[in-house]
């Protein structure tokens, strides 16, 4: 049980690493008060790359400075959304 538990940990923890680099990598980090504004949004981009088969493909788009999200992320229209959210937000301050 512990190997399946273990397994399932990295795999967990490599979805995240890929989902806060793409966000980096996008200049998506909303501040704490911002993503509860956010969190819809914030939300679906997590659960796509938590339901991504290859989350590591992210991290090489970002490691080579390819620009925006990547054709093959299938959370790409969630990140849009997202960036459009956040825009908004900061708008909406100013």
């Amino acid at each position: 049980m512990s190997i399946c538990l273990n397994s399932m940990a990295r795999g967990a923890r490599r979805c995240l690493d890929a989902h806060e680099g793409m966000l980096h990598h996008l200049g998506l980090e909303p501040t704490p008060e911002d993503a509860t504004q956010v969190l819809d949004e914030l939300r679906e981009t997590f659960l796509a790359c938590v339901r991504c088969p290859t989350p590591g493909r992210c991290r090489c788009w970002c490691e080579a400075g390819r620009p925006g999200t990547p054709d093959f992320c299938g959370g790409k229209q969630a990140f849009r959304n997202l960036e459009i959210a956040c825009l908004a937000q900061h708008l909406d301050r100013h």
